[in-house]
């Protein structure tokens, strides 16, 4: 679909065009490729993932990669393989053909694993402790079901259908992905503010969050915005608007997953006898709710006073009732070791 519009507004693509290195000055930003060749722009959007090498113009490399201690098997694959398994097919089989989709997730000590069926795949994910055998910030690595299963095995106690669907997973078709921690980076915009990173670039999200392209999209929709509303003459001062309307959002929803991931690891069973709702999670209305093409319209002309003239500014785009403050890794573990420490309520206090 985004190729689709992205070809009727003639915008041109290029395909296998590996970026090197960024640049700026007054007048204009740029990308130098791989290949020799050299793109400039009005603008430079650095929407390249996790590993941008806009981080050496932007912030000079300063946001640090921190394991989690944690890593994900996860894969996908057609569903109709799944089901050619008995258990499999007892458990899923007349849901899918009833064209249902499914969400479900299983608890296990400081572990959780979940299962999706859409119309015609099926995905399945574990998170787990990270071992040097197979965990890795890496897409490329391929594992085969046996590496998953001895990890399922070595936590045990798991429903035997989820373990028949692990064993239906294609060989070399999971990932056990490393999931590593990079606190909250207020910088999202080069020196001279035309370059202006996007998504993954910026903010890497634990996939507990259910939230990671989510944000990538509204960050779009509020560039856009901002862009609109500023015009050619005053880019830099609307990308530096952008990262300000979006910087305390972003970071709480960061926040936000942290939080599901250890409620999930560390599941009151007892609480969870009596109300099963305590144990679910999701992004809340604050999320889900909010227009942020709107939020920037409403809100640029302030933001841009107070980077301009200090005049006063606050975000409304949080969590109700709840007041930002900055955090990173260091202070979240601080705060677990205290003996007062409650997984529900870690720094958010008594936000919705």
């Amino acid at each position: 679909m985004m190729i689709n519009e992205a070809k009727r507004l003639g915008i041109p693509i290029l395909f296998n065009a590996v970026v090197d290195d960024y640049f700026e000055n007054q007048h204009e930003a740029g990308v130098k490729l791989r290949n020799g060749e050299t793109l400039t722009a009005d603008l430079v959007i650095a929407a390249d993932g996790t590993h941008s090498k806009s981080g050496k113009l932007v912030h000079n490399n300063t946001v640090h990669a921190t394991p989690s201690g944690f890593s994900v098997y996860r894969t996908c694959y057609p569903a109709e393989i799944a089901l050619a398994d008995p258990l499999v097919k007892a458990r899923w089989g007349p849901g899918h053909n009833a064209g249902q989709e499914v969400f479900q997730f299983y608890l296990g000590p400081d572990s959780h694993a979940n299962v999706l069926f859409g119309k015609g795949t099926c995905c399945w994910s574990l998170f787990h402790r990270d071992t040097s055998d197979t965990s890795d910030e890496n897409w490329s690595a391929h594992l085969n079901p046996e590496d998953a299963i001895a990890e399922f095995d070595k936590i045990g106690g798991w429903d035997p259908a989820l373990m028949a669907l692990v064993r239906t997973t294609p060989r070399g078709g999971v990932n056990d992905h490393r999931m590593m921690w990079r606190d909250p980076q207020p910088v999202q915009t080069s020196p001279l503010g035309r370059v202006a990173q996007i998504g993954d670039a910026c903010h890497t999200f634990l996939p507990t969050s259910a939230n990671g392209a989510v944000q990538a999209m509204e960050d779009g929709a509020s560039l856009a915005a901002c862009l609109r509303l500023g015009g050619k003459d005053r880019i830099t001062l609307s990308t530096r608007v952008h990262a300000l309307l979006r910087f305390e959002r972003v970071s709480s929803a960061q926040l936000m997953g942290f939080m599901t991931r250890q409620t999930l690891h560390h599941a009151d069973w007892e609480v969870i006898k009596n109300d099963s709702m305590k144990v679910r999670r999701g992004p809340g209305a604050w999320i889900g709710g909010h227009d942020v093409e709107q939020y920037a319209i409403d809100n640029f002309e302030a933001a841009a006073l107070h980077i301009t003239d200090g005049t006063p500014f606050a975000n409304t785009n949080l969590p109700k009732n709840y007041t930002y403050k900055p955090w990173n890794i260091q202070t979240l573990n601080k705060e677990m070791e205290s003996p007062d420490f409650t997984v529900s309520e870690i720094l958010m206090d008594q936000a919705d």
